[in-house]
């Protein structure tokens, strides 16, 4: 497990950030209404420091609280964190110079300086601001110095008890700290067991899918596939077996592509068959679909779908057989363009090319497995467009028949 602030913070769930922005908010508000009400003492309290501290400690104690509205309003979690213990930290500053700056104490014994009330806004800033254990050390330090301060700065020092005074601050203080960081903490646990709530769901149903589609499997090679090959090994081929393995291979089909044998494919399902032939052999291979106006409304009978997705599957492995060179792999890639009635497929790399005349007649897979296969479709065509050192253009195209 990670630890330190930084992984502490790391990730803020919807909970977390909801209690940050209020608390922000919160401490802004909470700093300008002490500002106005503790106007009169800070002014009464100016003439016994020095003349530029008054201005530079209040800019710098209330400036970045303000700041703290727009950032509850439009930044996330980090800025508020970031934000808020610079809150705290400026009041530490102020405290750390008001001793001196201080050249004529001038406090009644019933007041206090300015500085200290403000201890208690600032510790909830810290506490939202930062770890835990930087947040009480922040605590132990300001408050034993605002104390301190307090006392040389007060008209008779005697009447100030810093050790009680100090103890009473560090409860009041803490208080609040422990409330804010308790409340931090109980939704940063909501939102990981929220979290962790949607993943074991996502986890049982994705297992419960699993299942079901493995059933579906077995089922489809028990009662399709093995019963085929049982009843072929035991009797002569004749009809009936024929029928029950062009069943056997229509549910295969749909397996594979989500389509039965009889019916015409989407462009969506198109897309996603020919996609599948190529990637089949070639998983880093580009395949890029343009679709023209009109194309939405294209059907393509299923055996033409299956003829095309074959011939595709054969040109790409041709280009992976032949268009690589040792220690310069060739850039590869399909290019599929539907049309309301037709479909064009571009099988392309830029390898040593080859001169297609020259093919020899028993090399069966541009002859038979493109040319023949795409020939026989309805409708279908197969060009091969090559010559030595220019790369490969295998085009299989298919036009709907009246």
């Amino acid at each position: 497990m990670v630890t330190g602030s930084r992984a502490t913070h790391a990730l803020t769930g919807p909970a977390e950030h909801r209690v940050l922005r209020m608390a922000a908010a919160l401490i802004a508000a909470g700093y300008l209404a002490f500002l106005v009400v503790s106007a009169p003492l800070i002014l009464t309290q100016r003439p016994m420091l020095a003349a530029w501290y008054t201005p530079v400690a209040v800019t710098i104690v209330f400036g970045p609280p303000l700041l703290l509205v727009v950032a509850a309003l439009r930044s996330g979690p980090t800025a508020i964190r970031r934000l808020s213990t610079v809150v705290a930290a400026t009041l530490l500053v102020a405290a750390v110079f008001w001793l001196p700056a201080l050249h004529d104490p001038a406090v009644p014994d019933s007041d206090h300086i300015w500085l200290l009330p403000v201890l208690t806004i600032a510790t909830v800033a810290a506490a939202i601001g930062m770890p835990p254990l930087w947040a009480i050390g922040y605590l132990l330090l300001t408050c034993p110095l605002l104390q301190f301060a307090d006392r040389q700065s007060a008209l008779d020092r005697s009447s100030v008890d810093i050790a009680t005074g100090t103890l009473l601050v560090l409860l009041s203080c803490g208080l609040s700290m422990a409330a804010a960081i308790g409340i931090i903490h109980s939704m940063r646990l909501l939102d990981r067991s929220r979290a962790l709530t949607r993943q074991r769901a996502a986890e049982a149903a994705s297992a419960e899918a699993l299942a079901a589609e493995r059933e579906r499997i077995d089922a489809l090679i028990h009662d399709s596939v093995l019963s085929t090959l049982l009843d072929a090994s035991r009797r002569e081929n004749d009809a009936v077996l024929t029928a029950q393995a062009g069943r056997a291979l229509d549910a295969l089909d749909r397996l594979r592509t989500g389509v039965a044998a009889g019916d015409a494919l989407t462009v969506d399902q198109l897309v996603t068959l020919l996609r599948a032939s190529a990637t089949e052999i070639d998983e880093d291979i580009v395949v890029q679909v343009r679709r023209n106006p009109g194309s939405a409304g294209l059907r393509v009978p299923h055996t033409a779908a299956t003829t095309i997705g074959a011939a595709l599957a054969e040109a790409v492995r041709n280009v992976v057989r032949h268009a690589d060179r040792p220690g310069a792999p060739s850039h590869r890639s399909v290019e599929v363009s539907l049309s309301a009635d037709a479909v064009l497929v571009d099988v392309v790399d830029d390898g040593p090319g080859f001169d297609p005349d020259t093919v020899r007649p028993h090399r069966l897979g541009l002859r038979v497995s493109i040319r023949g296969r795409m020939r026989q479709l309805p409708g279908g065509h197969a060009d091969v467009h090559s010559s030595p050192g220019a790369g490969t253009r295998v085009r299989l195209g298919w036009r709907a028949q009246p």
